[in-house]
């Protein structure tokens, strides 16, 4: 924390000191696409956000360090793909979960350890889909886990799309970027939006290995897993396909194959 302060310091002394796009923010040092946002550290798209460091793609959130993709989240370390979750540390991809540690994909969750897809638990550790486990299976379920998704989570902010959009330059200088990206979805709505950037192949290895779990109870594992992600686990299916990084429904596909070889 000394160091994290002796930094912040750093920058307020260095004001924009290798810094560009910056929008009515002070102190702010190594940072890009910076916008309502103080004292702010090698952190890149960063929207409302004060005291942040090393954390890109972050909005409205104070006091984040080393977390990614953030959005509402104070006092953050180390958790990327959070929303609106205080006080968390090494917890990615959570919802309103406050005082979480090394939990992952967690939804209205409050004080958990080692836990993983839970919903509106308070309290708990080494626990899947609010079911409690030992510490072997959570060990290999987290990693089947991580190498299903690859590194891939459920950003609530994407700072590469918003330097490919010239974020923060002198044409979006009011962060309409930004707002065009969170205005339509609130909540629940905006973080199972996130999910929904999960590629094809990944969903269905991850809700076929989901379904494969013995030692569960299957029906309580099926409902918790689609109220933290927004999935219809009973259809691992998707019904896009996936061209140059743009995303066209398998119907548009097909008619459009039609018409080619009219």
């Amino acid at each position: 924390m000394k160091k994290l302060i002796f930094i912040m310091f750093l920058g307020l002394l260095l004001v924009g000191c290798q810094s560009n796009n910056i929008c009515r923010s002070e102190g702010t040092y190594k940072s890009d696409g910076i916008y309502y946002s103080d004292g702010t550290c090698y952190s890149n798209g960063t929207y409302n956000s004060d005291g942040t460091y090393d954390s890109d793609g972050t909005c409205y959130s104070d006091g984040t360090y080393r977390s990614y993709g953030t959005y509402d989240s104070d006092g953050t370390y180390r958790s990327d793909g959070t929303y609106d979750s205080d006080g968390t540390y090494r917890s990615d991809g959570t919802f309103y979960s406050d005082g979480t540690y090394n939990s992952y994909f967690t939804v209205s969750c409050k004080g958990l350890y080692k836990c993983m897809f839970c919903y509106k638990l308070k309290g708990g550790c080494y626990m899947i889909f609010n079911q409690k486990i030992t510490e072997q299976q959570f060990k290999k379920f987290i990693d089947d886990i991580g190498n299903i998704l690859s590194g891939w989570l459920p950003y609530i902010v994407n700072f590469q799309y918003l330097k490919n959009n010239n974020w923060c330059k002198e044409e979006f200088a009011n962060g309409e970027i930004l707002i065009k990206l969170i205005s339509n979805d609130t909540g629940i709505d905006l973080y199972y939006k996130a999910w929904q950037t999960l590629p094809c192949n990944k969903k269905n290895k991850l809700i076929n290995y989901i379904k494969s779990i013995d030692y569960l109870d299957k029906e309580e594992t099926l409902e918790i897993f689609q109220l933290v992600t927004g999935f219809n686990i009973s259809d691992s299916d998707c019904n896009y396909v996936e061209i140059e990084g743009k995303r066209f429904s398998k119907d548009t596909v097909r008619e459009a194959l039609r018409e080619y070889v009219k």
